[in-house]
């Protein structure tokens, strides 16, 4: 687990720079030594000392070169160009900005279960006659923000600013890109870039938060952002060489003439194919012969870079649903019920990944509600109707075979122990308990024999 560092909450560049930076905050926005004699540009430096957080880089063309470098800088803990990369390919390719929204969408719509202290779960999750204070805590817009950016990428920035609500000063969740984030292999800790300067990550401080859905020790190593990355650049290509290469294949109209007809003949033969364009028909003339033509392999071409195209599709559905079903489409692995139950537990994994994540900022919640130190937690339920009524029929199942069993066993002097049930009954997650008054009996065999 990467060491907070709570001596240091901001570490200072060097100290030109600081005295640099230092004297730019300290000068009155009015001050003209602060004019630049540009107006555009002095908006921009006011904006600037007013916020911090740095402006985001878009790029117009993302290359394979790109992602090449990306994969290098991020090896050496700086983040910068492999979250541009993904953040662009998540919100410019459809595809996977929707998964990610399906993603978002359905999580935050499930039902809820809380853990916690009764108080504090009570003003947090609110009731019929008063709203609670999670979602002004942590806001639906920003918790999707951070999750999209976080399943894929594998790190999800916020940070917690303060904010008075009914006479009390609390701690509200703000997405930050990814971007902005540095690992630092020296002191093993995450860096944040502001145009404050570097700031160290202490979640100590109710400052910063993390959303590490895959472990926290180095994980966009293991987040899937280079499959959908590598998918991106190639289909991005794939979007454009298409539609390039079908304006340039487009059939072409040949005429003939007999070779008695006359140059203006030809002419006006040709001005007539031009003018009939978009006509299903043409009445040609004696003489005159009309036929289309298309570019040998063209057609060939726009197959290939629809073939990537759809590849890179499956890719990213793979990647973050764990799903075929919807690439595949074959028989047995996708049409089997074990491709509903995969994408069930990729969304289980996920809910188990944010409560987590909100559990800190709950636990932050808390303190500053009674001023004590207390764990909550906001699961998630993702099991659906179906699958209770499905459970229930699974019970009902096992019962039904344990019945026959116990008749079988009888027929022979014998029956199932108690921890044989038991042991049945939890495989298939179902507790069991001993009737009220009933005394513990004795360990006994997996079978014994009975009276007949």
């Amino acid at each position: 687990m990467p060491r907070a560092k709570p001596s240091a909450k901001r570490a200072r560049p060097a100290s030109g720079a600081s005295k640099d930076r230092a004297r730019h905050r300290a000068t009155p926005a009015d001050d003209a030594r602060a004019r630049t004699g540009f107006p555009e540009f002095e908006r921009f430096l006011d904006a600037l000392r007013s916020t911090r957080e740095l402006p985001g880089y878009y790029p117009e063309t993302l290359t394979a070169t790109d992602r090449k470098n990306a994969l290098r800088e991020a090896n050496t803990g700086n983040l910068r160009n492999a979250a541009i990369l993904t953040r662009e390919a998540c919100t410019e390719w459809g595809d996977v900005y929707g998964v990610l929204g399906t993603i978002t969408d359905t999580l935050f719509g499930l039902p809820q279960k809380w853990q916690g202290p009764e108080a504090v779960v009570d003003a947090l999750r609110g009731d019929d006659t008063r709203p609670g204070l999670a979602d002004s805590l942590i806001p639906e817009t920003e918790a999707a923000a951070i999750m999209r950016a976080g399943i894929p990428f594998g790190v999800g920035l916020g940070r917690l600013s303060k904010f008075t609500i009914g006479g009390r000063q609390m701690r509200r969740l703000n997405a930050w890109d990814s971007e902005h984030l540095r690992y630092n292999w020296a002191s093993d800790t995450w860096q944040i870039s502001t145009n404050l300067g570097v700031e160290w990550h202490d979640v100590t401080e109710g400052e910063w938060v993390l959303f590490l859905p895959y472990g926290e020790k180095y994980p966009w190593k293991r987040s899937p952002w280079k499959a959908i990355t590598l998918a991106y650049v190639l289909s991005r290509d794939g979007w454009f060489q298409r539609s390039r290469y079908s304006q340039a294949i487009t059939p072409t109209r040949v005429g003939g003439t007999s070779q008695d007809s006359s140059e203006e003949h030809r002419k006006e033969f040709a001005a007539l194919l031009a003018a009939a364009k978009f006509d299903t028909w043409l009445m040609l003339r004696p003489g005159e012969t009309y036929k289309v033509e298309g570019v040998s392999g063209g057609d060939q071409s726009v197959a290939v870079f629809a073939s990537i195209i759809d590849w890179a599709r499956r890719t990213v559905i793979t990647a973050l649903k764990g799903e075929t079903v919807t690439t595949d489409g074959g028989k047995g692995f996708s049409s089997d019920a074990t491709q509903e139950r995969i994408s069930s537990a990729k969304m289980s994994f996920y809910a188990r990944a944010w409560s987590r994540f909100e559990s800190q900022i709950f636990s932050w919640a808390a303190y500053d509600l009674t001023g004590e130190h207390a764990r909550v937690t906001r699961l998630y339920q993702t099991a659906t109707p179906a699958d209770a009524l499905e459970r229930v029929k699974t019970i009902e199942a096992v019962g039904t075979a344990l019945d026959k069993v116990e008749s079988g066993l009888k027929t022979v002097g014998k029956r199932l122990a108690k921890q044989s049930v038991v042991s049945i009954m939890n495989s298939i997650g179902v507790e069991v308990e001993d009737l009220p008054g009933s005394a513990e009996p004795s360990p006994a065999p997996a079978v014994q024999e009975v009276a007949t």
